[in-house]
């Protein structure tokens, strides 16, 4: 299944105030540094991983951020 038909199948189940942060995961092109959660982890792993995340991190890639 192609990223975009994700994106659009994801966004019917999310509140609508989450929409703007699509975003920071264009279908094409790279995301936020925060976001890149690709690796031999699990999901589980990834989200524990973003979500420990220091908020200088976060601020600092998303002030970078075109």
């Amino acid at each position: 299944m192609r990223l975009d038909a994700w994106r659009q199948r994801a966004a019917t189940h999310l509140h609508p105030r989450l929409a703007p942060l699509f975003i920071f995961a264009p279908v094409l092109g790279a995301s936020v540094g925060v976001l890149n959660l690709s690796g031999p982890d699990g999901p589980g792993d990834s989200l524990e991983e973003l979500r420990s995340t220091p908020a200088r991190e976060v601020i600092n890639d998303l002030e970078r951020w075109p």
